[in-house]
């Protein structure tokens, strides 16, 4: 079977120097220690950190989102990563271009990078290709390495060139923490379905968003997170895509993260209401004014940092008081400054 995860994050964050994601792994964590990888899987995720011994920062942000290499060589699972989104650009080019080289050590490759658009490989007699890119602004870096905001011609020019019997396309886009896509990011899946891509699978918001089948082929907006510290409940529920490639049947596991950062397929039984697919595919298509969707996704965004906030709280006491001092006044500046 072919699986296929939304975001993984194996760092501390901002929010959690010293005792995050990359700090238990560093203690000898496997965050995949609940997920048992059967004979012949093949896994694909979004590596969405830096695992590079540099950076271009020397303040605190030197540790977020950033892990020595070689402290992830245990964390086996994927076979291929997704190198395209708004973070792994964050400690510079010359620590993007380590990770590329180091991600060997736990997987055979990675995708989405513009020396790499796209990996093609056999599976269960098959041809598989997968195209990886991102729609999302990067903050750290205006011209960033990976495919970033391809237009339509180059996206058509990358298709030609796949020779494969399946073709997926692995996106980093949307707004984060909204529960359904914008109309816009409808209209561009049905044309990568129009231009002949069979499945279509998203990332960036963090949560779940729901599904759709255009055409007879599957488009997820958002499979959420699969490893990553975030207080907000929303951000514990996911998905996992399993593709039987053979007979190109798609299903789906719902996933939970543990207090631990370690994911758990769990039963639909066990997730929130608000959280199922079938209620969350009833929301595709209803919104159909941009403004109204923004100003959706603002409050979506709030009751984020609501929970952000009151963690950072409760955790206080955990941090390194210089760490601690420099988040405070870097808070302060974003109030001021309004970014």
């Amino acid at each position: 079977m072919l699986y296929l995860t939304g975001d993984v994050c194996f760092t501390d964050n901002h929010f959690d120097i010293g005792f995050g994601v990359g700090s238990s792994i560093e203690q000898g964590l496997n965050p995949f220690y609940n997920i048992k990888k059967g004979d012949g899987d093949c896994w694909i995720g979004n590596f969405e950190c830096v695992a590079s011994n540099q950076t271009i920062h020397s303040n605190y942000r030197k540790d977020s989102f950033r892990i020595d290499p070689s402290k992830i060589a245990h964390c086996q699972l994927f076979d291929y990563f997704g190198i395209a989104n708004n973070h792994v650009m964050e400690h510079g080019a010359d620590a993007y271009a380590e990770m590329i080289e180091k991600l060997k050590c736990i997987c055979k490759d990675t995708f989405g990078s513009r020396a790499q658009k796209s990996i093609t490989f056999n599976h269960r007699n098959k041809k598989v290709s997968i195209t990886g890119f991102s729609q999302r602004r990067d903050e750290s870096n205006m011209h960033p390495n990976y495919w970033s905001f391809p237009d339509f011609n180059d996206v058509e020019q990358e298709y030609k060139q796949l020779e494969s019997d399946v073709k997926i396309a692995y996106i980093h886009w949307g707004v984060e923490f909204i529960n359904y896509p914008s109309i816009e990011q409808q209209h561009y899946a049905h044309w990568l379905i129009d231009l002949g891509f069979d499945l279509i699978i998203g990332m960036h918001p963090h949560i779940l968003q729901g599904y759709e089948i255009y055409k007879g082929k599957h488009i997820f907006y958002s499979l959420g997170n699969f490893v990553f510290n975030m207080a907000y409940l929303p951000t514990k529920y996911s998905i996992v895509v399993g593709v039987d490639i053979e007979h190109m049947e798609v299903s789906y596991r719902y996933v939970h993260i543990g207090e631990d950062y370690s994911p758990s397929l769990i039963n639909e039984t066990n997730v929130p209401e608000q959280f199922r697919l079938y209620n969350l595919n009833k929301l595709i298509g209803i919104e159909q004014n941009p403004e109204t969707y923004i100003h959706k996704a603002d409050k979506s965004l709030r009751l984020y940092r609501k929970a952000h906030h009151r963690a950072f709280i409760k955790n206080i006491y955990r941090y390194n008081m210089g760490v601690m001092f420099a988040i405070v006044v870097d808070f302060i500046k974003r109030k001021i400054y309004g970014n």
